[in-house]
């Protein structure tokens, strides 16, 4: 990723952090005291229409890797 793609994504993610800060304490709250190795992350998407989809993973050590990369990109 170059510099300026960072920058740009920087910016965007402080635009949903104002837009959406309880969505923010939510994650910082996962990230400290929920999320290890075994966790169930359950995601649900509710369309305007009223449909809903759901998935779910089991977490484990790579992907507990690839979070706290993720994390680092701030």
């Amino acid at each position: 990723m170059n510099f300026g793609s960072t920058m740009k994504m920087a910016k965007m993610w402080k635009e949903f952090q104002g837009e959406h800060p309880m969505f923010c304490r939510f994650l910082n709250a996962v990230k400290t005291e929920g999320m290890r190795e075994g966790t169930i992350l359950e995601v649900v998407v509710t369309t305007p229409e009223g449909k809903k989809m759901t998935s779910n993973i089991k977490v484990s050590r790579k992907d507990m890797e690839l979070f706290q990369n993720l994390g680092n990109l701030k």
